[in-house]
């Protein structure tokens, strides 16, 4: 009788060594959750970079967000008819850190508009038919 790695059970695969893991090609169900949302949320910075592009907004995307100096840097940040905005983008799931909230925060101080947006349309409605922002304005 053959089995398969997939027919692991799920406490056994939280047992394993993490090398081990991977090197059979199989996740615990935490591991699946946390790629899945990492897929959806680079899905939804290319939606949002194209979207940007589309209106021919230029937009800067930090690849070295990961870099300690750049900890809790916005996803997006661009300029729309002279109005900064920054954008963390996050899945429904998706928890804004303690970095995040305070860049977020303090930019709102320099007089950026901010936001985090969870959904495309959430996104579309806050760069707002006039490219603005402007429907979101009340909330930074």
């Amino acid at each position: 009788m053959s089995y398969s790695p997939h027919d692991i059970p799920e406490t056994m695969r939280r047992c394993m060594p993490a090398n081990e893991r991977k090197a059979l090609g199989i996740q615990t169900v935490q591991e699946a959750q946390q790629a899945y949302d990492d897929q959806a949320e680079k899905d939804l910075l290319r939606l949002c970079k194209q979207e940007l592009s589309r209106r021919g907004v230029r937009v800067v995307h930090h690849l070295s967000h990961r870099a300690r100096e750049h900890a809790g840097y916005p996803d997006l940040t661009f300029v729309i008819q002279g109005v900064p905005m920054a954008c963390e983008l996050k899945t429904r799931r998706g928890v804004v850190s303690a970095e995040q909230e305070a860049a977020l925060a303090a930019m709102r101080l320099d007089g950026w508009r901010t936001m985090v947006c969870r959904t495309f349309d959430h996104f579309r409605r806050w760069v707002g038919s006039d490219g603005r922002g402007t429907e979101y304005i009340a909330q930074g």
